[in-house]
């Protein structure tokens, strides 16, 4: 089945609106806001005047009405209960959406008359010609403008654009082919988890301002891409490195943890974080332009566990190696790459004066006895 054919195939209203809400709040900026009028907490359809609105500067006002009704689209958004013959009162039929909308514009208007204001139509079925102009028409003649967001619409927005990706597979289990920034966070997500879990790391417990902003105060001054933190076994360096990581993803901005493994397989910074992304789901397309799609956000990356990696000297080479060659980049590119390592493996880095002008180190310092007993009461002293 195509994209079209499953959006078209809901016949659950509830799950309906939470998707055209979801794909408006993400195809339109100005309704990132959206009230939802329609929906209870549970995502159950409650009867309301207004399906979901929100307004912008205090005179804009955006309002939106769903259906998934196919029998008679003209009548669900055009009905005017004024040509009713039949005999129930006239206070029990309703007007068709469009007109129920222009309805409520009017009594704002009484309140603010310099409101201006814009209904979003969607539906999961095909309109034609003949429907889009009356419907436009009709807002028109009512100072009224009208966005018509129909199943064409919507599926492309689905199948083309990375946010639409995520939600098409959110919504209908259908797979993500592009990269938006909700599922980099989802894999941060996970890839968090994964650390802390390897490292043996009690996220509750841990004293997460130790040492933090020191280490965030040091990369941040320094405008090297790699910064080696130094520090014997067990003085806590996958702990504050962990810290940093939950910081950053909470925030959020984007952060997460390689193994060296995957940095002796990339041939660059670019290529690590493109293999690192697609071994959470290969069906991804990463695109090279990293710093338009981070967006002025930083992006940290860790290397852990270099200290127990056979290829260390390999790994440590490629690193200081992608540190000098990244400022030569022209490309304003806002990585970090932090390298947890034991003293006596930075000072068997052959040629250490001539790499130095690749990266900074931040000696980790000892930590005080209250520290050190937190360590060892949670195992912390396995890194």
């Amino acid at each position: 089945m195509t994209t079209a054919e499953h959006v078209k195939a809901i016949t659950d209203r509830a799950l309906y609106e939470q998707l055209a809400n979801a794909v408006l709040r993400r195809k339109f900026g100005h309704l990132s806001n959206l009230i939802v009028g329609g929906l209870n907490e549970k995502g159950e359809t409650v009867k309301g005047k207004l399906d979901s609105f929100c307004s912008v500067d205090g005179n804009k006002f955006y309002i939106v009405e769903n259906t998934t009704d196919d029998s008679n689209l003209e009548r669900k958004w055009l009905y005017d209960k004024t040509t009713y013959t039949g005999r129930k009162p006239l206070n029990e039929i309703g007007n068709g959406d469009l007109l129920k909308v222009i309805e409520r514009a009017k009594e704002i208007r009484l309140q603010i008359p310099s409101a201006k204001f814009t209904v979003y139509l969607t539906t999961n079925q095909s309109v034609d010609e003949e429907l889009w102009e009356k419907v436009i028409s009709c807002g028109h003649n009512n100072d009224v403008s009208v966005e018509l967001l129909e199943l064409s619409v919507i599926s492309s927005f689905l199948d083309h654009d990375p946010h639409g990706q995520y939600l098409r597979k959110q919504f209908m289990g259908i797979d993500q082919e592009l990269l938006p920034v909700e599922k980099v966070l989802e894999i941060s997500h996970v890839n968090l988890k994964q650390y802390q879990a390897e490292s043996f790391i009690d996220p509750g417990l841990i004293d997460k301002e130790w040492q933090l902003q020191e280490l965030v105060d040091h990369y941040y001054k320094e405008q090297d891409l790699l910064t080696l933190i130094i520090a014997d076994s067990g003085m806590g360096k996958s702990t504050l490195c962990y810290s940093l990581l939950d910081y950053l993803i909470n925030y959020p901005q984007f952060g997460f943890r390689v193994k060296p493994e995957l940095v002796f397989q990339a041939n660059n910074v670019f290529h690590l974080i493109e293999l690192f992304l697609l071994s959470y789901d290969n069906k991804l397309f990463v695109n090279d332009d990293f710093r338009t799609f981070f967006n002025e956000d930083e992006l940290v990356i860790i290397v852990d566990d270099i200290n127990h990696c056979i290829n260390r000297t390999d790994v440590l080479d490629k690193l200081i190696s992608w540190s000098m060659d990244m400022k030569k980049d022209p490309r304003d590119i806002d990585f970090r790459i932090l390298c947890p390592i034991w003293p006596k493996y930075f000072q068997q880095i052959e040629n250490l004066e001539k790499k130095r002008a690749g990266f900074n180190y931040f000696k980790l310092p000892v930590p005080d006895d209250g520290i050190v007993e937190t360590f060892i009461a949670k195992d912390l002293l396995i890194v």
